[in-house]
């Protein structure tokens, strides 16, 4: 090998002594590097800076206090927390709101028994008339919304008049006033403050008939009609939802009618259960007057605000209804004077079943909110038809197609709304049941 560190082999002890030295210098030269590495990377106690160790250190050789669990952090157990919800009941919601059979993700997120749950359940598809005989008015302005039961013009060309109910002359009252408020020497001598025309304009307003006594009206069919008509002619024009528009609402008895004043349920507003799946509720319907704009719905209030849906006027699609309003559970529909297939949408996890403020049960069944910037002067409404199901399952339940009466209309059916009152349109005193009366429509 020649010599090592200056030495020759003739002199190995003097050399063995050097070389121990030697290592005994670098062992602790290498001691001192290491320690001044280590306060370097903020290994001291004092060091409060907060700042990460240095992005050159390897990353598996953190310098944070020792937690017993080894320096890889990548082999630690996950916490509770960050378990994935399990949709059990008492359990967090899966995203987005699902839970396991029978459950249902309730406002808080968490799962939980529906009440249907054990009970019957109505399969799908699900004819609306085999449960839902029962209509109720809401509304500021359902003295102006009137339940017509004979259904009379289900399939006519042809209306009855419709009453003046004061919004159609309080415009034309507006333009006339103009003129008739000129100063007049004669009126003004005889103390005429050129306000009388003005005033008699806006007191007229009140001095017109409503279509009924301005209770909530409540009809429950002895039997399926061949459609359920109505007649909207509101008095006042204020904007969407201002004061006057109005509704009806489609349930399963006038007990639940009477247990959700004005569309509001309490826990006795107890319904139907229906089998779960239902993201469409399909149903035909037309006006007297071409390009009405009406609400449409069910189960709970959820304005889709895209008016109409339809611009076309054609019908409109559920997978857009529920693309562009997703979660919503009422569209605005512009209807024709024919009869046409409609659908409103469902969210896919939408508790039907389970709506909050209602006893259990679906209670809502369909519904119709008219708007009065949408029927000055008033029109017709007519409805057939109402069927819950999904794409998968279709909406044949037994009910008519299109055209013609539509729910096969029997001479039953025809005779018990005639029975029901064949008063004439708009009249509104034989067919109204003022105050929130209740009474079977049957009876009369």
């Amino acid at each position: 090998m020649g010599e090592v560190t200056g030495c020759s082999y003739g002199d190995l002890p003097s050399c063995s002594r050097v070389a121990t030295r030697a290592r005994r210098t670098l062992s602790c030269a290498f001691v001192i590097a290491s320690l001044a590495g280590l306060v370097a990377c903020g290994s001291s106690p004092g060091n409060d800076g907060g700042q990460p160790q240095d992005s050159g250190m390897d990353s598996t050789t953190d310098n944070q206090p020792d937690t017993g669990a080894g320096t890889d952090t990548g082999s630690r157990p996950p916490t509770e927390a960050s378990a994935p919800p399990t949709g059990d009941a008492g359990e967090p919601c899966t995203p987005p709101g699902v839970c396991a059979p029978g459950l249902f993700c309730n406002p808080q997120n968490v799962c939980q028994a529906s009440y249907c749950d054990g009970k019957a359940q109505k399969p799908l598809p699900y004819a609306l008339a085999n449960d839902f005989q029962t209509v109720f008015t809401i509304g500021p302005e359902k003295d102006n919304l009137n339940v017509i039961r004979s259904g009379a013009e289900c399939d006519s060309t042809t209306y009855p008049p419709i009453p003046n109910t004061g919004l159609g002359n309080l415009l034309d009252a507006g333009a006339d006033s103009a003129a008739d408020s000129a100063p007049d020497s004669a009126a003004d001598a005889a103390g005429n403050d050129g306000g009388v025309a003005s005033d008699a304009a806006s007191d007229a307003h009140t001095s017109f008939p409503t279509l009924n006594d301005g209770g909530v009206e409540v009809v429950t069919y002895p039997s399926t009609p061949s459609c359920y008509e109505f007649l909207y002619d509101p008095s006042c024009l204020t904007g969407t939802q201002g004061l006057c528009w109005a509704g009806a609402e489609f349930t399963n008895s006038a007990a639940t009618a009477a247990a959700a004043p004005d569309g509001h349920p309490s826990a006795s507003a107890v319904g139907v259960c229906l089998a779960s799946g239902a993201t469409v509720v399909s149903f035909w319907a037309r006006s007297s007057v071409n390009g009405s704009i009406v609400k449409f719905g069910s189960s709970r209030p959820g304005a889709c605000m895209i008016t109409p849906i339809n611009p076309d006027g054609g019908a409109p699609d559920p997978t857009t209804e529920h693309t562009q309003c997703p979660g919503d559970t009422e569209f605005y529909i512009a209807l024709s004077t024919t009869w046409q297939q409609y659908s409103v949408s469902l969210p896919a996890t939408e508790p039907y079943d389970d709506e909050p403020g209602a006893g259990g049960g679906v209670w809502n069944g369909f519904s119709l909110v008219v708007e009065p910037e949408y029927f000055e002067g008033g029109a017709y409404i007519f409805v057939k038809n109402v069927v819950w199901g999904n794409p998968s399952v279709g909406f044949d339940a037994g009910v008519g197609g299109q055209g013609g009466g539509g729910e096969d209309a029997s001479t039953d059916a025809e005779a018990g709304g005639q029975e029901a009152g064949s008063e004439e349109a708009g009249s509104g005193d034989a067919s109204s049941e003022g105050g929130g009366d209740a009474s079977d429509a049957s009876s009369e």
